[in-house]
């Protein structure tokens, strides 16, 4: 909608900025608009609005008949795609970033579901039969641990959302703390690693078998 607006400005001549001083809206509203951080709420959306044409007016009344709609059916409000796949973005790497506790990558599971959802929306055109509640669980039946994942974090986000915890290769789990020390043994410098391979007598039964 912020982009028919600046449509608008540019060709009447104005700027954003000047709309806003005159109707006494304030410039970090329009910022947030634009950033896709505010909507104008419904009995705002029309105020002072100066349609270009006829045809101008019936295409905003159908995209905001529209868009209200597809917020009241989904109960959510939605946000821009550009915003959405950002925040969507941000959530999945604070998910993967094993740096952060159990909770916050929870959270950041949460938000992630949110967001993915709302990038679906737009990919199907505002036409999916499964509200936000639903797909989250969705997305939490497909975790399965992985290199950022750990077994322990898979089933405490399976839990969360209701969803029976991952099985496959129990015999292997690991705790969350174990799995942070791998990976921080991982990222050590070859000369390190050996060291505490040494230490720890690592490969002392191959060394044997020959």
């Amino acid at each position: 909608m912020y982009k028919i607006f600046e449509q608008l400005c540019k060709s009447r001549g104005v700027t954003p900025y000047f709309v806003g001083k005159e109707t006494g809206v304030q410039n970090a509203t329009l910022s947030a608009w634009k950033n896709g951080r505010y909507h104008p709420k419904d009995d705002k959306c029309h105020m002072d609005y100066s349609p270009i044409d006829e045809e101008s007016l019936k295409r905003h009344n159908a995209y905001h008949k529209k868009f209200m709609t597809i917020q009241k059916r989904y109960g959510l409000v939605i946000p821009s795609r550009a915003e959405a796949e950002k925040e969507r973005m941000d959530a999945l790497a604070v998910l993967r970033d094993i740096k952060y506790d159990k909770f916050r990558r929870i959270s950041a599971f949460s938000n992630y579901a949110k967001y993915d959802f709302v990038c679906a929306l737009y990919a199907s055109d505002f036409d999916l039969n499964v509200d936000l509640d639903a797909y989250t669980v969705q997305q939490a039946e497909k975790l399965s641990p992985d290199d950022t994942i750990s077994m322990s974090l898979c089933n405490a986000i399976r839990a969360e959302f209701g969803v029976d915890v991952y099985k496959k290769d129990l015999s292997i789990s690991i705790t969350e703390r174990e799995y942070r020390l791998i990976q921080n043994y991982r990222s050590l410098p070859p000369d390190a690693a050996a060291l505490i391979d040494k230490i720890l007598d690592v490969g002392n039964e191959d060394r044997e078998a020959q």
